[in-house]
């Protein structure tokens, strides 16, 4: 998730690797062919960012369906204490956090607890949502719902408007009521009428979030469960089947949604650019680690490893032995329809992504951003005959900008890694003037 808010208030073969994404790039360029990859390239990728400042630290995997896998790290996890990278370290995840809360809707909708064409009204009457009436699940979970991004929205402090984003970025420790954010939402115009369009928005994930508490408590009593509470309840419940199915190697033993700041484990320090605009590497750098999972909630506040988000993109692409839901549900859950996220064409199901990063490669998965963290996890497929796929992470402990959100090195790194993979030449030509990278492309390379 790309922080942008305001308002001061308050069988189965391990495929490893994955990391995040809120946006996705298509661009146009040479055909992939079928080569060897150049190993120590990937390695050299990673190393000159973390030599020109464009993150501090990195850890990077590329798992192909079959055979060993690839795993790079650079860097540094905390610059204060010189402290190297390692690759177990936890990382804010940012939108991926999508990808576990629609896992925990289906499964709800399994257990004959909802479904997906109940409307917001439904569960949410009190909100006044517009358009709650009309609204289903379905659409929050896809993203053709129709309700504004509450990251855009401003709001009144101390006698003035203020950006969310501000808010955040001075004060990442600020409780934010999801019942807030929420109408946050009701403050901006809606884009279009509930099934008419699409448009990537928080919102959706965030209404998700209150309606699994309200279906877990519809009496409102103190103790009900959290959706933090509930999200961990299915990564346990997940973890149980895997043993079940003896496939303990897929179990995700690091991850969860918190319900504080602070990291429950060892962790990489997050990083941001603290001038607007500021090309990396910024002459000032933020601390930002810790931060209130408040602010993105159900739309990203989830805390991984990138060797937990591999297993975590095997499962929600395959559903071995339907260990996370019922195949219906995985069926609902793959199927897609077409959007254009920043410009560029993708394809959105329930929490998961379809997008073209570089030519003829299709990249499954999804990605994410908060301040400090960039992290991506996508399976690449390409459409040579006899090409690999790879399932990819790539997580990165900087994300540049207070009011320039334009660079995201996760994202850049992605793309370049795979264009080695697949044999993609001109690598800076294909990132160059993608307005999400901004001018960052050139500090990767020599």
């Amino acid at each position: 998730m790309i922080p942008r808010f305001t308002r001061r208030a308050r069988a189965a073969s391990a495929r490893l690797l994955p990391i995040l994404l809120s946006a996705f790039v298509s661009i146009a360029s040479a055909t992939p062919v079928i080569v060897a990859p150049d190993l120590g390239q990937l390695q050299q990728i990673l190393d000159n960012a973390v030599e020109n400042g464009v993150v501090e630290g990195v850890v990077a995997s590329a798992a192909p369906v079959q055979g060993p896998a690839w795993l790079g790290v650079s860097g540094l996890s905390d610059t204060a204490n010189q402290t190297p990278m390692t690759a177990g370290l936890q990382f804010r995840v940012g939108s991926i956090t999508k990808t576990f809360v629609a896992t925990l809707i289906l499964q709800m909708v399994d257990a004959g607890k909802l479904t997906l064409d109940d409307t917001v009204d439904q569960w949410i009457p009190e909100l006044h949502i517009p358009d709650g009436t009309l609204i289903t699940i379905r659409q929050l979970l896809n993203m053709t719902a129709g309700v504004p991004n509450y990251l855009g929205a401003e709001v009144k402090s101390g006698g003035t408007t203020e950006p969310f984003i501000d808010v955040f970025f001075q004060e990442p420790l600020e409780v934010w009521p999801a019942t807030e954010l929420a109408e946050l939402s009701t403050t901006l115009p809606r884009p279009f009428a509930p099934g008419a369009g699409w448009e990537y928005s928080n919102s959706n994930y965030v209404l998700l979030g209150l309606i699994a508490e309200k279906v877990n408590c519809p009496g409102g009593t103190p103790d009900c469960p959290t959706l933090a509470t509930l999200v961990n309840r299915s990564l346990s419940g997940i973890n149980h089947n895997l043993d079940q199915a003896g496939m303990p190697q897929l179990k995700l033993t690091h991850t969860l949604f918190p319900q504080n700041p602070n990291f429950p484990a060892v962790h990489s320090n997050g990083y941001a650019g603290i001038e607007d605009g500021a090309a990396a590497p910024s002459p000032t750098v933020k601390d930002f680690t810790l931060s209130s999972p408040s602010a993105a909630w159900a739309a990203g506040a989830v805390i991984s490893t990138a060797g937990d988000l591999a297993n975590w993109l095997h499962l929600i692409i395959e559903n071995p032995d339907q260990v996370l839901y019922s195949n219906a549900m995985q069926q609902a859950r793959m199927t897609f329809v077409d959007g254009s996220l920043e410009g560029f064409p993708v394809q959105y199901g329930l929490g998961i992504m379809n997008a073209s990063l570089i030519p003829d490669v299709k990249s499954l998965g999804h990605g994410g951003e908060i301040f400090g963290y960039s992290v991506m996890m996508y399976r690449t497929t390409p459409s040579t005959p006899g090409g690999t796929e790879y399932y990819m992470v790539v997580a990165t402990n900087r994300f540049l900008g207070k009011n320039d959100l334009t660079q995201d090195p996760g994202l850049a790194l992605l793309i370049q890694l795979e264009s080695v993979l697949y044999g993609t030449t001109d690598v800076p030509t294909l990132l160059a003037g993608k307005r999400k990278l901004g001018n960052a492309p050139a500090l990767f390379f020599k």
